[in-house]
């Protein structure tokens, strides 16, 4: 591996440790003063900095990190945190099941209610369709983020 090549890859893997995320060939391309091709021939060529840290660990391991990563990350700086975004929809479930079904206007649903029927769905689609890591991961994920609205609920 010559100096550019271990530039390149020491940025991306530091990126990645500190984001959580992948930056584009493009920006790390303009961080290590590269050509984009350069970069995303090296990206190509060793894979991502996951692909390799996670290279020989167990698939649990996997699942469970990409959820860590997913709620972590992107998740959560795009729909802010889980305990507000399951709670209005545990409001929006309520109004719906006593507008379409007035006998169950009593039903009360809360955060941790949403996160454990979310991974009933996760787990409905592992019925079909083969293998697919990513319902397992949000399964996993969703079972996590029902333990943080239980905590938050406890402790308001």
């Amino acid at each position: 591996m010559d100096a550019n090549e271990e530039l390149v890859w020491k940025r991306l893997v530091q990126l990645w440790i500190d984001n959580s995320a992948l930056p584009s060939a493009a920006v790390l391309a303009e961080m290590c003063n590269v050509s984009t091709d350069y970069a995303q021939s090296i990206i190509d060529r060793i894979g991502t900095p996951r692909e390799v840290l996670e290279s020989g660990q167990p698939e649990r391991v996997k699942l469970l990190q990409r959820g860590i990563e997913l709620t972590a990350g992107s998740r959560d700086k795009t729909y802010g945190p889980p305990y507000n975004n399951l709670t209005a929809c545990a409001c929006m479930w309520r109004a719906y099941i006593g507008a379409k079904h007035g006998e169950y206007a009593h039903l009360y649903l809360d955060a941790e209610d949403v996160a454990h029927m979310m991974q009933l769905v996760k787990m409905t689609r592992t019925f079909y369709g083969g293998y697919h890591a990513d319902n397992y991961t949000d399964n996993a994920t969703y079972g996590a983020i029902a333990g943080e609205c239980r905590e938050i609920e406890e402790r308001e």
